[in-house]
């Protein structure tokens, strides 16, 4: 084989291997932008669920509110009437509710809190390793 000849094929075979490098190096950063993707809507999805959890659990504490003044009401009502002694059966109704919504709060404070337990448990681990550098 001639120079001439060894010289065109190591170039044929350097350009094939830049070819295939840059091919991997596109395929590489194609991946890693779609991994970014797929995380950035991931976390979106669970910010998004986390805020409307909270909305959720603000209304039951308006309605806890709203029940508190009614019964607040009723007992005052009541005793303007001279009618306290009946404040425990005039009151069961909005005191039940209290207990329902009470109940509702709780399972909406765990439901907050397993969403934030997932997104932590999904979170990619922070490198901790103390990188050092030298002059």
């Amino acid at each position: 084989m001639s120079l001439w000849e060894k010289i065109a094929k190591d170039l044929q075979q350097s350009a094939t291997t830049f070819t295939e490098m840059a091919s991997d190096f596109i395929k590489s950063g194609a991946e890693v932008i779609r991994e970014g993707i797929e995380v950035a809507s991931e976390k979106t999805a669970q910010a998004t669920k986390l805020a409307k959890l909270k909305w959720e659990k603000s209304m039951i504490h308006r309605d806890i509110e709203k029940a508190f003044l009614a019964l607040g009401g009723q007992a005052y009502e009541l005793h303007v009437q001279g009618k306290l002694a009946d404040l425990a059966t005039a009151a069961f109704d909005k005191l039940e509710e209290l207990r329902i919504l009470e109940s509702k709060l709780d399972g909406k404070d765990q439901e907050i809190a397993d969403l934030q337990n997932t997104a932590t448990a999904s979170a990619p681990k922070q490198d901790t390793t103390a990188h050092s550098t030298q002059s």
